[in-house]
């Protein structure tokens, strides 16, 4: 298990090795070739997936990461591992296909915020995204301390399909 920093996730207390600078190179190499070999298998769009804990959230999330690098503190060094990602795939790639980006939603607990989501979504588009899904929840479990992974529900209509307090907008699993 890897990851920006030594965070162990709040539901089954893995603790990730912190990455290197030279390991978050290979990482976002490996991003590259695998959306050459989507692309020479016929896909006809790459995303990109930064919600729902994995690695590009993690490095996004001021929960998760601590990093005291280019990569960590500030919401643009925080969005560096994305930006860097979305340019390695789109020069692999060479706009064969769309490339877009699963980003994830404000966060429970002093995460993302909702401005920090949105200026995230705003530096990927200006480098090369086309398009942006924003998705929320996590499988770490950071629920309002509930300790249980929660992703949001598929079929919520829009305005995540609240009426009158009921439907919080997400779904335990």
């Amino acid at each position: 298990m890897v990851g920006p920093s030594v965070v162990p996730d709040e539901y089954e207390h893995h603790v990730p090795h912190a990455l290197t600078g030279e390991e978050i190179a290979d990482l976002i190499e490996t991003y590259a070739v695998c959306a050459q070999r989507a692309v020479k298998a016929g896909f006809s769009a790459i995303e990109l997936h930064a919600a729902h804990g994995y690695i590009g959230q993690q490095f996004l999330s001021p929960v998760m990461n601590k990093c005291t690098d280019r990569y960590g503190g500030s919401l643009e060094n925080r969005v560096r591992f994305l930006l860097e990602t979305a340019a390695a795939v789109r020069d692999a790639i060479h706009d064969e296909v769309p490339v877009g980006l699963r980003l994830t939603g404000p966060e429970p607990q002093g995460g993302l915020t909702l401005d920090d989501v949105v200026e995230a979504a705003r530096r990927t588009v200006d480098a090369g995204m086309t398009y942006i899904s924003i998705s929320g929840g996590t499988y770490s479990g950071r629920l309002l301390g509930a300790n249980r992974p929660y992703v949001a529900m598929a079929f919520l209509g829009s305005g995540g399909g609240e009426k009158d307090g009921e439907g919080a907008g997400h779904g335990c699993r």
